[in-house]
């Protein structure tokens, strides 16, 4: 074999997997959405969380008392919220669905000044009486203040 045309596919090969590695991290990174009629998704506010990711305003959620679920025959029994900052991080959780006054120290915090907040580990339960997950049981919540 003559060295150019060996050149030519070692080329070949490094755009074949250099593509490879693109379309499988866009793949990888596309982030599932949700659809709210169907999904139990949670609600905190006005606004249904339809994926993972999403941002808020830091006021809006000290404003909240509760987090809900969207569909009527669910109510969150439990959550977990925790929050990670440079030598910071705590988890709080809820036996209801009520956001505690310590949850709400923590998101108010300007001596930390958390970035965001996950609410995770959500429990629901039907007219079954029967502890579920929702659609999505954890969320990222990015304050955009």
């Amino acid at each position: 074999m003559n060295n150019n045309l060996l050149y030519k596919i070692i080329f070949l090969l490094t755009i074949f997997e250099l593509l490879f590695v693109i379309s499988y991290s866009q793949e990888f990174n596309k982030e599932k959405t949700f659809n709210s009629e169907l999904d139990t998704l949670p609600v905190i506010g006005s606004t249904i969380f339809c994926k993972y990711r999403n941002t808020i305003s830091r006021d809006l959620l000290l404003y909240q008392d509760s987090i809900l679920i969207n569909l009527k025959e669910f109510r969150i029994v439990s959550f977990k919220m925790s929050a990670f900052a440079l030598g910071h991080e705590v988890e709080l959780v809820s036996y209801s669905n009520l956001i505690t006054s310590s949850m709400k120290k923590t998101v108010n915090n300007t001596k930390v000044n958390y970035k965001f907040v996950y609410f995770e580990d959500i429990k629901i339960v039907g007219d079954d009486n029967i502890i579920k997950k929702p659609s999505i049981d954890k969320i990222k919540l990015i304050f955009i203040d």
